[in-house]
């Protein structure tokens, strides 16, 4: 089975940044009310990007909180190319 991934810029829902990063949809919300998660407000949605979520993972690995848990087997980051100017 192929799955299809969202382009890097293309809006996604908190639950779907779960099932691609590995973590709970409620711990996504709770990073992007802290200002952690890049998140725009679309009527009663927040969502965020595949690019928003990749700089959350690399910055939370970063951390060194001691709580970073490794990212999923598969996980496939945005193309760095793909980089609006």
């Amino acid at each position: 089975m192929t799955t299809v991934l969202e382009t890097a810029d293309e809006h996604i829902s908190l639950i779907r940044a779960g099932e691609l990063s590995g973590r709970d949809a409620g711990t996504l919300r709770v990073q992007a009310a802290r200002g952690r998660l890049r998140t725009v407000k679309i009527g009663r949605d927040h969502l965020t990007t595949r690019r928003w979520l990749h700089e959350y993972l690399i910055q939370a690995k970063q951390g060194n909180s001691g709580r970073f848990s490794p990212l999923p087997e598969g996980y496939v980051a945005p193309d760095p190319a793909s980089t609006p100017e």
